[in-house]
């Protein structure tokens, strides 16, 4: 892992826990960093989903368009 991405999960868990201790105490510092880290987080792995379905999808058009010309081929070149 990064050195600068410890950095900043080792500040949200910091966060994290001061948000646990203190509650609604702790102050925006440690509710802004814990929410958007949480935040940033969640949209990084829903693009990562998004771009592998994306590359599946490519993938299993390519085959299937492969497919279609061989039965097109096969189809013209038996006349």
């Amino acid at each position: 892992m990064p050195l600068f991405t410890k950095g900043l999960f080792a500040r949200a868990i910091i966060s994290y826990y001061n948000i646990k201790t203190k509650g609604l105490e702790a102050g925006w510092d440690h509710w802004g960093y814990c929410l958007a880290f949480n935040g940033g987080v969640s949209i990084t792995v829903s693009l990562i989903i998004a771009f592998g379905l994306a590359l599946i999808a490519l993938a299993l058009a390519i085959v299937f368009g492969i497919i279609m010309l061989m039965i097109i081929g096969a189809a013209l070149g038996n006349k």
